[in-house]
């Protein structure tokens, strides 16, 4: 909020304090029927007109941007093709940034659109989970020394490139490498390699922390197959984090809880918050592919785009992945490459992570040095950082170099 205005949209309602008029605010998270991701866009892209034309029309002019994070990897670009599909009458659209965001699946004849993902293999070495085989998760662990060089070795060696890419049965001798694999990594938070900060299971009257669903059920599916297991999830002592930051405390949604905090948010009594991360306890179906696509045709528009990765993210939506799927996206493409992999640093020279650019900035791949899944929690600085180059059109702070 120092750069810009900031709105946060619960999409699809019922999500978050959103609701549908046949049930009312108290209805559960089936309460507006069946989604799936266009209908999604389309919606979102409408709420945007109402939300300029009829709630507040005097900020027509204001450029407008998109971003998110996850699974926002398919809906700030299916919002972005919406808009650029329709324009919002008086509203320049300046572009999209999206943090660890999942890009869709490569369609093929005869499957749905996410067959390369299971969402709720997240945290397992059970595929597919955010990628459709092990080798990233293998490059992962074995990158940031989770387990032996013996291990690794043997799984590059009996792991076939088609196995480990998910475009092949895994053998029973690479499953048990992969058995071996879980066993030597150990417990893991997938949203952030080095944190020991439990997930607390809170109740309330309004739902609100308690909630059954979202990252929550896929936490508790974790936590299920380690007891049958010998792995144990750490403690967190005296609620330290695992690398010395101190873990969150509950003062946040205790705020939020408050009659009056609902009540000064415009918060009708009596609704229900809904947390369905993941599609858990929704009627939801995924029905967009990669979104590659929607990426170059913003490019050709002149709108900037920003892609940014936490290096510390374990559920497989990391740095090299997606910096794999850009990369390879803009040069098929013939889109120029103008900087090369290079540090990029906060105005006090401490360095924040690393970054590529194409067409002299306009579009971005940063990465960001010791953060996981959620960068603005983990690494504020860097985050406000990032933000402010993409807001202002400008490049990330640090050492730069312009490809010939």
């Amino acid at each position: 909020s120092q750069q810009a205005v900031v709105c946060a949209i619960d999409s699809p309602p019922p999500i978050g304090l959103g609701f549908c008029t046949q049930q009312g605010p108290a209805g559960p998270a089936t309460s507006c029927g069946a989604w799936k991701d266009s209908l999604v866009f389309e919606a979102n892209r409408n709420a945007y007109d109402a939300f300029f034309k009829d709630a507040f029309p005097e900020w027509k002019g204001r450029t407008l941007y998109l971003a998110g994070e996850s699974y926002a990897g398919i809906y700030v670009p299916g919002f972005a093709k919406a808009i650029m599909d329709r324009p919002i009458e008086g509203v320049p659209f300046g572009g999209l940034m999206v943090g660890d965001g999942f890009t869709g699946c490569e369609p093929q004849p005869g499957k749905p659109a996410d067959y390369c993902v299971n969402f709720k293999n997240i945290g397992l070495f059970e595929y597919p989970n955010a990628m459709p085989g092990p080798f990233y998760d293998i490059q992962f662990f074995h990158g940031h020394s989770q387990m032996s060089e013996s291990l690794y070795r043997s799984l590059m060696q009996t792991c076939t490139g088609a196995e480990q890419a998910g475009d092949a049965p895994i053998s029973a001798q690479c499953q048990s490498l992969l058995d071996e694999m879980q066993a030597q990594v150990g417990y893991f938070y997938p949203y952030n390699l080095y944190d020991a900060c439990l997930p607390r299971w809170n109740t309330s009257a309004h739902d609100f922390a308690g909630d059954k669903h979202g990252t929550n059920a896929a936490v508790r599916r974790r936590r299920t197959a380690r007891r049958s297991s010998s792995l144990r999830s750490p403690s967190a002592g005296d609620q330290d984090g695992g690398v010395g930051s101190p873990c969150l405390g509950n003062a946040l949604p205790d705020w939020l809880l408050q009659d009056e905090t609902l009540a000064a948010l415009g918060v009708i009594a009596g609704s229900r918050f809904v947390n369905t991360d993941n599609g858990e306890g929704f009627s939801y179906t995924t029905d967009q592919g990669s979104v590659g696509d929607i990426y170059l045709r913003a490019l050709s528009l002149g709108l900037r785009v920003l892609i940014y990765e936490g290096d510390s993210d374990a559920c497989g939506l990391q740095t090299a992945p997606i910096e794999d799927y850009f990369t390879k996206l803009f040069d098929d493409n013939g889109i120029k490459q103008t900087a090369v992999w290079r540090p990029w640093s906060l105005e006090n020279s401490v360095q924040a992570g690393y970054r590529i650019e194409w067409l002299d900035g306009n579009a971005t791949f940063a990465s960001i040095r010791g953060s996981g899944h959620l960068a603005p929690l983990n690494r504020p600085a860097a985050s406000l950082a990032l933000f402010s180059s993409f807001v202002q059109g400008a490049s990330l702070p640090g050492t730069t170099w312009h490809a010939a």
